[in-house]
C-alpha cells in the first residue's frame, strides 16, 4: 500500500525527468547545427558564437600644471567646440610648452573674480597696444609672453613690459590632448604684502606703507575697485571714473559681491572718498565706525574685555551697537554712533595684509589690490543683524564617508570638504548649507543640506594659533553620502 507522501512525489519526479530530456534534445540539435555550419557541412562557423568581451573604459590620467602663460588663443570659429553663446567660447593656452585645450563653457578663477575664457580677451585693457578684431575685441589677452604689448606702461621706472602672468591648470589627458577642467590665473599666486599704514592719500585712494631706511621706501596700495564699492572707483582713460589708471585691468578687480576688503573678523573696510577733516565725512565710510578709546565696547560676558588703547587712539577691537533706527549725519559738533550697516574706514596705524598685481604709473610702482585684510577685530552685536562672515580658505575633499577601522580622533583628517573662517558675531551657531546649482544633479548628489559648523572658542596655545571668539569651522558630516561639489561664490543662510 502506497503512502500519501509517496503518491504526491510521483508527478513531480516525472515532470523533472521530462524537462531534463527536453533540454538534452535541444542541446543535441544545437550542437549538430553548429557542426554543420551555415552551408550545412561540417567545420563551419558556429551559429552561437561567444559575445565579445569589452575592455573596461580606461581612466584618463590627470594633470596639474603651474607656470607662465606662454600663449593664449580664443576659438572664435568653433573649431574646438560650438558654444551656445559667444561669451562661452573656448580656446587654447600654452604653459610650460604644453598646449592645453580650454573647452566651451569654461569659467576660470581670477584672484577675486570669476570670468569666462572669452572675457579674458574682451576685458583686456585697450591702451596697451593689443590688436582688435572687427567687433573691437582684443585678439590677445595681454597676459601671455607671446602677446604683442607695444605700449610701455612706465618706461621711466621699468626697462620693459611687466612680467608674464601665472596660470594653474588642472584637467585630464584624453587621447593625448590636455583638456582643462579648472583654471586659475594671477600675476603671482602667492603674492602677499604686509605692513602698517603710515599715511592715506584720500584723493588718490592710496594706502601708504613706509619702511625705514636707509634709504626709506614707501609701498603704494590702491584698491582695484571698478564700481566704487570700497572707495573711489577706478577705471581706464575715457571711462569717466574718478581715479584714472593707465592700463587699468578690471579682470584683477575685487569681488564686487562678497567683501574682499575687510577686517580680520569679516567686517567690510573702505577708504573714505575724501579727506574726512577737510572735505567732510563720507556717509558710506563714516569715521564713527572707527571709535577711539575709551569708547571701545567689549563683547558681553563670558568673553573677556578688550584691551583698551591709550585715550584718544583708534580702537583695534570693539563691538558695534545695533543699527540705528533713524538716519544720522555727523557734524563738527556732533558725532554719530557707529553704524554696522556701513563700512569701516582704514586708519593710520592699522596693520594690513594686501594682495594684488604690480603696476606702474607716473609716480612709480604700486600694488593694485584685490584683497586687503585689516588686523582689527570689529564685531557686531550678538543676536542682531547684520552679521558678516569671512572665509579664509575652502578645502574641497573627495570622500565624505569615514574610513573603516580608523579611530574617530583621526577621522577629522579625512579628505572631506572643510572651510575655516571668521565672523563678526558670537554665540550663535552658524548653519551654512550646501546647494547644488548650475548643473543637472545626479540622484546621489546633495541638492541642499545643512553642513556641520562649530565655533572655535579656545585660548591661543603656545603661540601656535590665534583664535578670536568669532572663529568658526564647517565641514561635511561623515554620515552624509553623495557628491559634494566645489564651493561657488556664496554661502546662503538657512531659511
Amino acid at each position: 500500500m502506497m503512502q500519501a507522501g509517496e503518491v504526491s512525489r510521483t508527478p513531480y519526479v516525472w515532470g523533472w525527468l521530462s524537462q531534463l530530456l527536453l533540454c538534452l534534445l535541444v542541446l543535441g540539435i544545437g550542437n549538430a547545427l553548429a557542426a554543420q555550419g551555415p552551408s550545412g557541412g561540417g567545420g563551419g562557423v558556429r551559429a552561437f558564437g561567444p559575445a565579445p568581451v569589452r575592455a573596461a573604459a580606461p581612466v584618463p590620467p590627470q594633470f596639474d600644471i603651474t607656470g607662465f602663460i606662454q600663449e593664449a588663443t580664443l576659438d572664435t570659429d568653433g573649431t574646438i567646440c560650438q558654444a551656445s553663446d559667444p561669451r562661452l567660447a573656448g580656446g587654447t593656452l600654452r604653459v610650460n610648452s604644453i598646449k592645453v585645450v580650454v573647452p566651451c563653457n569654461t569659467v576660470l578663477q581670477m584672484p577675486a573674480a570669476t570670468l569666462t575664457w572669452q572675457e579674458l580677451f574682451s576685458l583686456a585693457p585697450r591702451d596697451i597696444g593689443l590688436a582688435l578684431d572687427a567687433n573691437g575685441t582684443p585678439v590677445q589677452t595681454g597676459l601671455a609672453l607671446a602677446d604683442t604689448v607695444t605700449v610701455p606702461l612706465a618706461a621711466h621706472y621699468s626697462n620693459g613690459r611687466l612680467p608674464s602672468y601665472e596660470v594653474h591648470v588642472q584637467g585630464n589627458i584624453v587621447d593625448g590632448r590636455y583638456i582643462a577642467g579648472l583654471i586659475f590665473i594671477s600675476q603671482q599666486n602667492l603674492n602677499i604684502g604686509q605692513g602698517t599704514i603710515t599715511a592715506i592719500d584720500y584723493h588718490n585712494g592710496e594706502l601708504l606703507i613706509t619702511s625705514e631706511g636707509p634709504p626709506p621706501s614707501t609701498a603704494r596700495v590702491k584698491i582695484n575697485d571698478p564700481i566704487g564699492r570700497f572707495g573711489l572707483s577706478h577705471g581706464a582713460p575715457g571711462s569717466g571714473a574718478p581715479l584714472i589708471e593707465p592700463a587699468y585691468d578690471q579682470r584683477f578687480a575685487i569681488d564686487v559681491e562678497s567683501p574682499t576688503i575687510h577686517a580680520a573678523t569679516g567686517f567690510p573696510m573702505c577708504i573714505p572718498r575724501g579727506d574726512p577733516i577737510a572735505d567732510g565725512d563720507d556717509p558710506l565710510c563714516p569715521r564713527a565706525n572707527r571709535p577711539r578709546s575709551p569708547d571701545c565696547t567689549s563683547l558681553p560676558s563670558p568673553f573677556p574685555a578688550f584691551t583698551m588703547p591709550p585715550s584718544g587712539q583708534v580702537c583695534t577691537s570693539f563691538m558695534m551697537p545695533p543699527p540705528p533706527r533713524n538716519s544720522c549725519t555727523s557734524s563738527k559738533s556732533y558725532t554719530c554712533p557707529p553704524d554696522p550697516t556701513q563700512q569701516a574706514p582704514f586708519e593710520v596705524g592699522d596693520f594690513i595684509d594686501f594682495s594684488g598685481t604690480l603696476k606702474y604709473d607716473s609716480k612709480g610702482p604700486y600694488i593694485s589690490a584685490h584683497t586687503i585684510v585689516d588686523h582689527v577685530g570689529i564685531y557686531t552685536t550678538p543676536g542682531i543683524m547684520p552679521a558678516y562672515v569671512a572665509i579664509e580658505m575652502e578645502l574641497q575633499g573627495t570622500a565624505a564617508l569615514p574610513f573603516a577601522n580608523l579611530p574617530s580622533r583621526l577621522q577629522s583628517s579625512l579628505p572631506r570638504p572643510r572651510s575655516p573662517g571668521s565672523r563678526t558675531t558670537t554665540g550663535e551657531r552658524l548653519h551654512p548649507t550646501a546647494r547644488h546649482t548650475g548643473f543637472r544633479p545626479c540622484p546621489s548628489c546633495i541638492r541642499r543640506s545643512r553642513l556641520e559648523a562649530s565655533s572655535l572658542r579656545r585660548t591661543p596655545t603656545s603661540g601656535l594659533s590665534v583664535c578670536t571668539p568669532a572663529n568658526w569651522l564647517w565641514s561635511v558630516p561623515l554620515k552624509k553620502t553623495g557628491c559634494v561639489f566645489p564651493c561657488s561664490r556664496r554661502i546662503l543662510p538657512t531659511p
